[in-house]
Formats: structure tokens, sequence, C-alpha cells
């Protein structure tokens, strides 16, 4: 501390103290420093050393030291700063010095050189005097000569007017004739009282009509082009023609162009109806999209460059006319276009109608009409006083439903082709069935296939029309209409279609076949319970239908209706196949003399048959429907027991063998017992309700021929012989036919009638040992 403290110089010392050493923060706390030597300091004869030491001794200097660091680098920094401001401005310092020293020097000649300007200026002044005084008098005289110079050349330029004109005329430059007669038209007419001057604006006039002529004459050129046209009608009116008169002309010269463009498209539409037929390769046709090119790029391009035109032409820049009523006008241009567009809708309705359905191509009819709507958008745009989206909109919707309608068409014609390459293929299989591997099954999973395709095909063609893309569905409700109409009128229409047309099998002397019959139960079955539901759904997902619309509301009726068709069907089904089979008994019954013949030996032939078609029935039958539910066989039932019932004794159904052959005519009087047992036994409803299964379907098929077996029996006489034959027959038909019904005892039962019934026919009744009717039954 002592060190640091003694070497510093006295005055330094005292200027510390000066200024940071505060008395009152100086004095210790035990006070021993002297106050009045602090407030010495200044005096001379100050000892700072002595008072240093003293104060280093008592006190604690941490505080001083740190604000002298502190001091010491501030004044260095301001050394520095100060030393780079020197540096900085001393070339300014130098610059400005001398150019004092320049300005100084140069002052006194700079007062010499305006002293002389001022000199100068004043005998420049008094010489321009001079010359205006002598100038005055021949002022008037350079005016006169001045005019007559310029008179002199408007009249060299009247006189070289005709040649000139005619000179631009020739050369086709009928505008700069035009401009140069105009310009000199005024000087004309003023001076037109002298004769020289007449007979240059008689001249002109003359070249003019020439003119007039010929540019009318170019208005009647039916080649004209819609810029030549306007150049044209410019000319005109700078040789102050009528507007009016032109703007009839301009339009009438239009509409022959756009006529032609009229007729190439009602040209290319008799082209593709003589296409449609003819099968002439020789007839060139354009598809929708080129022909939809030519009516935008041709007619509705042209009306739009003419209606520019005129509006350029008569409309902007007459409208400040006051002569020319714009109304007028306006109205002209109105019905030229209103007429010309009444016409070109027409075509395009024509074109659009007998445009056919074709799912490879319904891309390109889409983007024809969205191209249409475009530059029909446009074309409004420009016409400004009409929109013709409207119409444009109107004829996309009527040509989109005609879509749907041929589209809906050719569903039903593929429909009526798959359904009678079904009836050759039923043809096919009832023919040569043991080579044709083709079933039933094979057959309806095609007509389901090729109809369920169909349907989805057509509606994959006709979502085209629902293209986020398509310029026609921005400011409409097209889309959500459109997909209604799709759903309602092609998929709901071809299902209901097919169900009518199913329909017209329902009665039994409809034309189709009974396997057509079947086969047709199927599919409309199978409508109900998938396609339907299926196909809709289908349609749905496919056209995006949005949460806001409706599902589609007539599905339950479109199901029960498809599903009541299905069961009208397998009812005319088993009704013709039991007509079939009972022609076949009935025939057998009424074509045999029962009251005479020998003995039976076998079963006759047509039970055997009566078998075999029952058991391809059931065949046929297995292939479209599930087995079904079968009542419980009974225990006695099997071929080993007796089956038959007795014939005799109300309070009992079954017999041993020996009951059937014990009782004859003299034991019991038969019509009593079968009135007794006909009492008893159950009802049994021939022409009931059919289930959709193979033994049902089945049953009833076999309960309408036991009928009719029953009923020709009624009517016939039968001897002991002729009661036997029908025992042995009706006892084939019992062996075999029981596995084919829901429940055997509703064949026991029937055969257990037709035999009673027969009985009560036979003169000597006498029944067969059941013994033997066995020996005869299982050799056949």
């Amino acid at each position: 501390m002592s060190s640091s403290g003694s070497g510093k110089t006295s005055r330094e010392k005292k200027f510390l103290l000066k200024e940071y050493y505060k008395p009152e923060e100086m004095i210790p706390e035990n006070g021993s420093i002297d106050i009045g030597d602090l407030f010495n300091v200044n005096s001379p004869d100050f000892n700072a050393d002595l008072y240093l030491s003293k104060l280093l001794k008592e006190c604690n200097i941490s505080q001083l030291m740190d604000k002298e660091d502190v001091l010491r680098r501030q004044i260095q920094s301001l050394d520095n700063e100060m030393q780079t401001l020197v540096y900085e401005n001393y070339n300014k310092f130098i610059n400005a010095t001398q150019t004092i020293k320049k300005m100084s020097n140069h002052f006194d000649k700079m007062e010499e050189q305006l002293a002389e300007l001022s000199s100068n200026m004043e005998k420049i002044t008094v010489s321009s005097e001079e010359i205006s005084k002598n100038l005055a008098t021949r002022r008037q005289d350079l005016s006169k000569l001045s005019a007559t110079d310029g008179v002199l050349k408007k009249l060299q330029f009247l006189f070289d007017l005709p040649p000139k004109m005619k000179t631009y005329i020739e050369e086709k430059k009928f505008d700069e004739a035009i401009a140069a007669y105009n310009q000199a038209v005024g000087t004309l007419s003023r001076y037109s009282h002298f004769p020289s001057i007449e007979a240059i604006d008689h001249e002109c006039e003359q070249i003019l009509d020439k003119l007039r002529q010929e540019l009318y004459n170019q208005l009647q050129d039916s080649d004209i082009n819609t810029q030549q046209l306007a150049i044209t009608i410019n000319l005109l009116l700078g040789l102050k023609e009528s507007p009016l008169q032109l703007s009839s002309a301009f339009l009438e010269t239009s509409k022959k162009a756009l006529n032609v463009n009229l007729a190439e498209l009602e040209k290319e539409t008799n082209n593709f109806i003589q296409q449609q037929k003819s099968t002439s390769e020789d007839i060139q046709k354009m598809d929708i999209l080129e022909y939809m090119d030519v009516a935008s790029n041709g007619f509705a391009s042209n009306l739009s460059a003419i209606i520019t035109s005129y509006k350029e032409i008569f409309i902007q820049k007459l409208a400040l006319n006051d002569s020319v009523d714009e109304n007028h006008l306006i109205d002209n241009l109105k019905t030229f276009v209103n007429t010309l567009m009444e016409s070109f809708f027409s075509q395009i309705k024509t074109r659009l109608s007998i445009e056919p359905f074709n799912t490879l191509e319904i891309a390109f009819f889409v983007r024809s009409l969205d191209r249409l709507y475009r530059r029909l958008q446009a074309l409004s745009n420009i016409f400004g006083y009409q929109n013709f989206t409207s119409d444009a909109f109107n004829i996309i919707w009527d040509s989109s439903a005609a879509q749907c309608s041929k589209a809906l068409e050719l569903s039903k014609t593929k429909f009526h082709e798959e359904l009678v390459n079904a009836r050759h293929a039923i043809v096919s299989l009832t023919s040569h069935e043991a080579e044709d591997k083709t079933s039933l099954s094979d057959i309806v999973v095609s007509l389901e296939t090729s109809l369920s395709e169909s349907i989805k095909n057509t509606v994959k063609s006709l979502s085209v029309f629902s293209a986020p893309d398509l310029s026609f569905l921005i400011k409409t409700n097209f889309r959500d209409d459109f997909i209604l109409d799709v759903r309602e009128k092609v998929v709901a229409s071809m299902l209901k279609h097919v169900i009518s047309l199913s329909s017209e099998h329902q009665r039994a002397n409809s034309s189709g076949t009974p396997l057509l019959v079947l086969l047709l139960s199927r599919l409309n079955l199978d409508l109900d319970l998938t396609m339907i539901s299926y196909l809709i759904n289908f349609t749905e997902e496919q056209l995006y239908i949005s949460r806001d619309m409706k599902p589609y509301p007539h599905l339950t009726e479109l199901k029960q209706a498809a599903k009541d068709c299905a069961q009208n069907l397998i009812n005319n089904y088993v009704r013709l196949e039991g007509h079939s089979l009972s022609q076949m008994i009935k025939k057998s019954i009424e074509t045999r003399d029962w009251s005479s013949g020998v003995e039976p030996r076998s079963v006759r032939s047509v039970m055997k048959r009566v078998v075999e078609d029952v058991s391809l029935i059931d065949s046929q039958v297995a292939q479209l429907y599930e087995e079904g539910s079968r009542t419980e066989r009974s225990s006695d039932s099997s071929r080993s027991r007796n089956a038959m019932s007795g014939i005799g004794l109300p309070s009992s159904r079954s017999y041993s063998r020996s009951n059937w052959s014990s009782y004859g005519a003299s034991t019991i009087d038969n019509s009593l017992i079968s009135n007794i047992q006909k009492l008893f036994g159950e009802r049994i409803e021939i022409f009931s309700l059919v289930e959709f299964s193979k033994l049902s379907i089945v049953t009833g098929i076999i309960k309408i021929g036991l009928k009719t077996f029953l009923e020709s029996v009624r009517l016939c006489t039968f001897s002991t012989f002729g009661l036997q034959q029908v025992q042995v027959d009706l006892y084939y038909l019992q062996t075999h036919l029981w596995r084919f019904v829901t429940d055997e005892n509703l064949v026991h039962s029937m055969i257990d009638e037709v035999l009673r019934s027969t009985i009560n026919r036979c003169v000597e009744p006498v029944l067969m040992e059941m013994s033997i009717i066995e020996r005869l039954c299982d050799g056949q």
C-alpha cells in the first residue's frame, strides 16, 4: 500500500484528495483523525505524504484505487477519440483552406468580367432597337407574301388531289385516298364558287363514287372475312355513308359467312345419319368432339368476332354522335344474333339427339358439351345483351337425359340378348345333357353377371357427367339432378324392366319353357336378396352421392316386387311341370281299357317315366335352390316295411302286408270306409304356396301329378286285374317318390286315396298280395 502511494507526485496526491476523498467519508469509525487537519488540504504547507500515509494506515483505500483505474481508462479513451477526429478532418481543413485562398484570388477577376458583360448587353439592346425600326415598314409585306404562299400551296394541293386519289385507289390505298379528300373537303366547299375549284370537286366526287361502288361490291362478296369487312365498313363510314345502312349491310354480309358454317354443321349431321343407316364406309363422319370443335371454332368464333367488330365500329365509335340512334343499332345486333343462335341451337340439338350411347366414347361426348358451354359462355360475355349459357345448359341437360335413356335401352337390349342366350343354353342342356357341361346354375350366374356388369359399366360411363372439372357444374345443380336421374331412370328402371320382363312368364300360358321360368325365379330371388341393394349402393358410391341427398326411397318396394315376381314364377314353374306330369299320367289312364286285361307282370313304363321326370326335375331344381327342410321320416317308411295304408279299417294308418290283399268287395263297403277315412284324414292343399327350396318345389309338382292320377281314376271302371295293375303302379311310385318330398306321409296319404278310389271303381275288387307286388317292383 505504502509503495503505491509513495510513487505518485505530491501534486497528483493533492488532486486525488480533492476529487475523491470526502472528509466525512474518510473519518474512521474510531474517530482518530483530526477534523481540523482535513480542511487544511489546500494549504501550501500541507504535507501530503505524511497525511496520505496516515490515511493509508487508518482507512480502506480499495474504492479509491478502483476509481483511479476507471478515470485512467476514460482519459485514454478520450485521447484516442480526439486523435481520430483530428486525422479524419485534417484533409477537410486543408481543402477548405485552399478553396478560400482561390476564392480570394479570383474575386477581383469576376468583378471585371461582370462589368464587361453589362456593357455588351447595353450595346445589343441598342442594335435590336435600330433593326426593329428599319424592318417595321416591310413586316406587313412579308405577312402578305406568307399568306399568299399558303394559298398557293393549298391550290397546288387541290390541283394535285384528283391524280393523287386515283393513284392511291390504283394502289389499293383506299384509306389514304379518303384521308386526302377529307383533308381538302373544307377548302373545296369554301371556294366552290370558282369554276376551277368546282371542277376539281366534281372530279373528286366521281372518283369517290367509283370507290364507294367498289367498296359496296366488296360487301356483297361472301368470301370476305371479318377483318376485311370491318376495314370496308370503316372506309364507307369515312365516306360519310349512313351508319344505319352500313350496319344492316355489315350484318347481312356477315350472315352469309355464318350460314356457310351452319350449312357445314348440317352436312355433317346428315352424313352421320346416313352412316348410321348404311354400312358403307365411303361416307366419312365426324365424331362428336370434332363436330363440336367445328361448331365452336367455326360458327361461335366467327360470331364472336363479328359481334366484337360491330360493337367497335357502330356502337363504341358512334355512341357520341347524336345523329345516330344507338338503340336501333343494338336492336339490329340482337335480332341478328338471336336468329342465328336459334339455327345454331337447332343444329346442335339434332346432332346430339342422334348420338348413340357408347361406353368408350361417352367421355368425348361430355367433353364436347363442356366445350360448347365454355364457348357460349365466352360468347355471352362478348355479346353482353343476352346470356346464352342457360340455353346451353338446357341442351346439356336434355343431352344427358337422352344419353341416360339410350344407356337404359342398350342395357335392355343386352339383357334380352342374354335372355335369348339363356334360352338356347336351356335348349342345348335338355337336348345334349350328357355332352354339354353347362348347368342351370352356370346359366343363371352368367345372366346375373351380365346384368350386373351391364348396369355397373353404364353407371361408370355416365359418371363422367359429374366430373368436378366440368364448367357447367360450377354454378348449377346439374350434378345432383343428374345423379338422381341415373339412379332413378337408369339403374332402378333397368331393374324394374327385368322384373317386368320376368313377370310375363308368371302365367301358365306364357311362351317360356319351365326351365326358363325356374331360372327367372332364381334371378328375381337374387335380385331381392342381394343384387338390388348392391347395384343401388354401387350407383350411389360411384356417383359420390352427398350426405344431403336422400338414399333411394323405393328400395323396399323394388325388392318386394322382385320377391313377389320370384314367388309367382316358382308357382308357375310348379304348375307347368305338374301339368306336364299330369298330362302324361292322364293319357296313360284314359288310353287304356281297364275293364279288361291280363294279370299285371310289371310296372307300367309310364310310371317309370314319371319317376325319371321327377328325378330330373329334382336335379335341375337342386342346381338353383337349396335342399330345404324335410319332415323327419317315420320308422316304418323304409323300403323293407309296408308303407301303404290298409284299406278297410279306419282305426289305423299302417298295416301289415296281408292287410292290403285281405279285403275284397264282399268283406266291407269300400265307399263307406273311404268316406270315413277322408273325414279323419288331413286336408291336402294341392296348389299351396311354394317355398324357395328344392323339396317344396318338387313336392308341389308331385302333388299335382298324384291329384291328376286320383281324378283320372275316378272316371274309369276297373276290372280285378286293372285294380291290381294300379296297385303295382302305386307301390312303385310310393317306394320312389317319398325321397323327393318334404313329408313322405303326404305321398302315402295321396297314394292311399288313389287306391281307395280305384277300389271303389272296381267291379270285383281283389287286391294282389304284397309279396307279389314287391317281387314285381324289385325287378324294375
